[in-house]
């Protein structure tokens, strides 16, 4: 689904690094995580992750440790 989204955004970008990370693409994962924080200079992942609704902590936890994996700064 992601690599259907025409113009990708920072969010988009961070949620893609974080998912390549988890799938061991650590090259595409870096490359993302740059991407995004070329769009949003002052990412961070526990700022992002306050400001999202997840019904299930694990979930999200599991997330934001994909996007760390990625590089993404805290």
């Amino acid at each position: 689904a992601f690599d259907n989204i025409l113009t990708r955004g920072y969010w988009n970008s961070a949620h893609m690094a974080g998912c390549c990370a988890r799938l061991g693409k650590m090259d595409m994962a870096a490359a993302l995580a740059a991407e995004c924080l070329a769009n949003r200079s002052g990412f961070s992942v526990s700022v992002r992750m306050a400001k999202e609704a997840f019904a299930n902590p694990a979930e999200a936890e599991y997330l934001a440790e994909g996007m760390r994996l990625a590089g993404l700064p805290e």
